[in-house]
């Protein structure tokens, strides 16, 4: 499996391509920004792209989905929860004096425990709130595992939750009930800042206990 972690935008999220080693069929995780510098990496790659796949609707996130569809006709897929921060993506990034274009329309909502299918690799939807009333996270399962988590968990730290939609205590919950569960060597890929394991974040991450 290949996973290119790509940081884009004024915020610096991170967008992923995740795609099969042989096959090169792939997926977008959250093209939040900089199409550009996204679609020179999937082209670098020789990646074939099945999809974009959200794991939440803030704008950091999306800005990059217009123009990454335009270019390679691909379905989006999201939770439909995050459905009113997404439709209202224009507005909610001018508060942060960002411009960002109105989003298109959405393929696909999924729920927990749906599924994802590219090559050998079976992504696993799972919902995980807090930071946002539709925030999910993406687990591939494996040797080690892998986890995006969105903004839920990041290295050392937890998403914010004073956005609208956002919630600390359901945030909390989220991690513990199903991140903090999955095995120490799972790999968390967080939507900003480096990579960590579930099991550092259980030893030192001091927004957990």
């Amino acid at each position: 499996m290949l996973v290119v972690t790509i940081p884009v935008g004024a915020l610096q999220s991170n967008c992923y391509l995740v795609a099969d080693s042989e096959t090169r069929e792939a997926v977008v995780i959250d093209p939040g920004d900089e199409s550009t510098i996204i679609l020179e990496q999937i082209d670098q790659h020789n990646l074939i792209i099945q999809a974009i796949l959200l794991t939440h609707a803030h704008f950091d996130h999306i800005m990059a989905v217009r123009p990454v569809i335009d270019a390679l006709n691909i379905p989006i897929y999201m939770h439909q929860d995050d459905a009113y921060i997404y439709d209202h993506v224009e507005t909610l990034a001018a508060h942060f004096g960002i411009m960002a274009e109105p989003p298109v329309p959405v393929d696909r909502y999924f729920e927990e425990n749906d599924t994802i299918d590219f090559g050998s690799i079976s992504i696993s939807v799972i919902s995980t709130p807090g930071h946002s009333p539709g925030g999910v996270s993406f687990l591939i399962t494996g040797a080690p595992s892998h986890v995006f988590a969105g903004d839920t968990l990041f290295a050392g730290s937890i998403g914010r939750t004073d956005l609208p939609g956002g919630d600390s205590n359901l945030l909390l919950q989220s991690i513990h009930e199903k991140l903090i569960v999955l095995d120490d060597t799972t790999i968390v890929y967080p939507g900003h800042g480096p990579a960590s394991t579930i099991g550092t974040e259980k030893r030192s991450n001091p927004y957990l206990y």
